[in-house]
Order: structure tokens, then sequence, then C-alpha cells
């Protein structure tokens, strides 16, 4: 995931990190990169999602080495993703 970012897209990646990162009870490495423009989404569209994590811990203790996940494209809910 080396491909330069526009402003608006690192605070995207950025929140999204954060937003995983919430849900995890450690991770040794996470990594989000969000690719869109903000006309899509606001419509709720991604045009891709990558996410690359390592020593990621979860509930209960139940540990990932290695997570890499390319998602293309992708429908979000853009309420849910600001409010729990």
């Amino acid at each position: 995931m080396a491909e330069e970012a526009g402003l608006g897209e690192q605070a995207l990646n950025k929140m999204a990190e954060l937003a995983l990162a919430s849900q995890l009870d450690e991770a040794e490495k996470l990594q989000v990169q969000v690719k869109t423009d903000p006309s899509k989404l606001a419509q709720g569209k991604l045009d891709s999602l990558a996410i690359e994590g390592e020593g990621l811990v979860m509930q209960e203790g139940v540990r990932m080495d290695a997570l890499e996940m390319h998602l293309s494209p992708i429908a979000v809910n853009p309420l849910k993703t600001v409010m729990p």
C-alpha cells in the first residue's frame, strides 16, 4: 500500500484505522487505505479499501499474525462509520 494519497484520503485512512483499531485489543501494525472521491463517499461508495495488519489481537486473546484484505468496489453506510 505505497500509493500516494491526497489530504482528504489521508484523513479518511486515519479515521478508518482508528475505527478498526478501537475494535482490537492490540495491533502491532495496522494500515488502511481508502480510494474514493468526495462525491462517491457522500453516496456511501468506495472505489477500493485495503487493510493490512500484523499481530492483531481480538477479544478473548484471539490473535491473527497477518491480515491482508483488498476490496473493490464497496458500499458503506456513511452514518454508521461516524456514529457508534
